[in-house]
């Protein structure tokens, strides 16, 4: 399987594991992954899973981003707005 990174100059790069910041500054959780439309050539969607063992998952549209640094993601939403969120499935392969 071949990756290709595709980071413009002057951008930051989502990383698995930075931790997700509500707008009310709550952590809703952590990146667990990136989805993108091909088509586009764009992220879409990302991932964010909560809990210690029965891991929840929420699928957030990239839009809802404000800010990104190495380690954080920052969103315009409200954890509420998250929590409520239905849980993501994955599809299956």
């Amino acid at each position: 399987r071949t990756f290709e990174f595709n980071i413009p100059e002057g951008t930051t790069a989502l990383r698995a594991g930075a931790a997700v910041i509500s707008s009310d500054d709550e952590h809703v959780g952590d990146l667990e992954e990136i989805l993108t439309d091909p088509q586009e050539n764009r992220a879409t969607h990302f991932v964010v899973s909560s809990g210690l063992l029965l891991k929840e998952k929420r699928l957030v549209p990239t839009q809802w981003v404000s800010t990104m640094l190495d380690e954080e993601v920052y969103l315009s939403v409200s954890a509420d707005v998250i929590k409520d969120l239905p849980d993501y499935r994955e599809p299956a392969e």
